[in-house]
């Protein structure tokens, strides 16, 4: 997946948020730097440190962590702006809010699938919630990617996928 290959690229130190994350995903074990990370989420089959509904405000006190993940958990969030108003509450100043959002893919209910977010409006959306530096890194770009994404969406994704992506995302 092309995000955990973004993320095995980033260095991230101290106590690390990740809101609506798994402590079954491996994307943890990815990421560099001397970090712990507190996870959130409200199902169980996920592993979880703090049970929390992501669309009320954080049970966390202000610029309490080092760095905050939303890794694949924004387009779930009917209250996004919130959501982003409280992760950039709960980080110290200087941290560092990862984001990891799909665009062009199918829709994929978890329990909701709400959004969908150019590069664009996630730096305006941070920029105003006072963000002092913002870098947007779109990934898989082009039909190939494309393709590979919302083959996803229908019957036997997995095989078509696992069958075209090599292909497909050099195209």
């Amino acid at each position: 997946m092309m995000l955990y290959k973004e993320l095995a690229t980033r260095t991230l130190d101290g106590t690390i948020l990740d809101l609506g994350g798994s402590r079954k995903s491996g994307y943890h074990e990815r990421i560099r730097g001397t970090h712990t990370f507190e996870v959130v989420n409200m199902d169980e089959r996920y592993g979880y440190d703090h049970k929390v509904d992501l669309e009320q405000p954080l049970p966390f006190g202000d610029t309490q962590y080092e760095g905050v993940l939303l890794i694949n958990v924004l387009e779930h969030i009917y209250a996004y702006q919130q959501l982003l108003r409280e992760s950039m509450r709960v980080l110290k100043p200087g941290g560092t809010l990862v984001i990891g959002v799909p665009f062009l893919m199918f829709v994929h209910p978890s329990p909701h699938d709400y959004f969908r977010y150019t590069g664009e409006t996630l730096a305006r959306m941070l920029r105003e919630l006072g963000a002092s530096e913002v870098t947007v890194r779109p990934l898989g770009k082009g039909p190939g990617a494309a393709f590979v994404q919302l083959a996803g969406g229908v019957r036997g994704g997995v095989f078509w996928r696992s069958l075209f992506a090599p292909s497909m995302w050099a195209f």
